[in-house]
């Protein structure tokens, strides 16, 4: 199952920008749309037989629909992008971040005032909602920073794409661009490790890992600051098994 197994969709708007689409390609775009949806980057890749597997839609049919279907796509460093569907995926993405940093606060705040009314379950020991341990970090001043050793160390952790394309240039500006509005480096640096354990953990295929571009743009460190218990313990979570990084700080 992907991570947002619900794709929200303005069904007037669809409508409305398909109009001139046949049922046939109508229902061709649809399922891309759906497809996309389930990536973690939410695209698609350059792939003409991929793609028309897809879209369900018959090979001989196929060259013949192409162009329309793919009209509503734009193609950039070999992959397609909906301009709506990413700003819904983004959206979604930060409304699921935002209740979890909300779940986590008021869990914690339990815990520290304890329940009135019910005793603490087995779960609420087994499973506590993992609290970082990061050293407060003061971002450089602008134009006396130097990003990259720190960059190297995430690009060294983060976990590989094999062939499917992970750009380094623009990994590096949102990198650079976190750590100038006061991201703490170690943060997205152990986010990535831990993204990577997870990766290796559940065998994660390569085109299903994240670009490391819209890992760090999405904010995605934030969910892998501390790994879920493994599967054969039913203790408090460990560390997770991942190099220690010598953090450069400026």
């Amino acid at each position: 199952m992907s991570v947002f197994p619900t794709m929200p969709l303005l069904t007037d708007a669809f409508i409305a920008d398909t109009s001139a689409l046949t049922a046939e390609e109508t229902g061709g775009l649809l399922m891309l749309m759906m497809c996309a949806w389930r990536r973690p980057d939410c695209d698609l890749p350059d792939d003409e037989t991929l793609l028309q597997r897809w879209s369900r839609i018959d090979p001989r049919r196929w060259p013949k629909v192409r162009d329309r279907i793919m009209s509503f796509w734009n193609l950039k460093a070999g992959f397609w992008t909906h301009d709506q569907l990413l700003r819904e995926h983004d959206f979604v993405n930060r409304k699921r971040r935002s209740q979890s940093a909300n779940a986590k606060a008021k869990w914690s705040k339990t815990k520290e005032t304890g329940d009135a009314v019910a005793e603490p379950n087995a779960s609420q020991f087994d499973a506590p909602t993992p609290t970082p341990n990061i050293t407060p970090y003061s971002p450089p001043k602008r134009g006396t920073e130097k990003p990259d050793e720190n960059f190297e160390k995430f690009w060294s952790a983060y976990p590989s794409r094999g062939t499917h394309g992970n750009p380094r240039k623009p990994a590096a500006e949102k990198f650079q661009a976190a750590v100038r509005r006061g991201v703490d480096p170690l943060a997205i640096i152990r986010g990535a490790a831990n993204y990577a354990a997870a990766v290796a953990r559940e065998k994660t295929e390569p085109q299903f890992v994240a670009q490391a571009a819209t890992w760090l743009r999405q904010e995605r460190w934030a969910d892998h600051l501390a790994p879920p218990p493994t599967a054969t313990t039913k203790s408090r979570p460990q560390a997770a098994d991942v190099p220690e990084f010598d953090l450069v700080r400026h």
